[in-house]
């Protein structure tokens, strides 16, 4: 088995269970975890855009990745049923 494989296999064993708690368990740590999604995301698509010679407004676009699952949550929460 190659070597990459076998890391990938192995990242995947831990962080599925992971994942999977932090899903069912919601909150803040679920936020935090689409926060961090969200912003290495970005920052992947970003680098993708300045290779091909693109420019683009990294950090808006970052702060607005990391801002976004926070806002969304709050203003979720707060509208209960009801």
């Amino acid at each position: 088995m190659d070597r990459n494989l076998a890391q990938r296999i192995g990242f995947a064993a831990a962080a599925i269970p992971v994942t999977l708690f932090v899903v069912w368990y919601g909150g803040w740590p679920l936020v935090a975890a689409l926060v961090a999604v969200g912003v290495l995301g970005t920052r992947e698509l970003y680098g993708l855009l300045r290779r091909s010679g693109a420019a683009a407004l990294a950090p808006v676009g970052l702060a607005g990745a990391a801002v976004a699952a926070p806002l969304a949550y709050v203003a979720l929460a707060g509208a209960g049923p009801g």
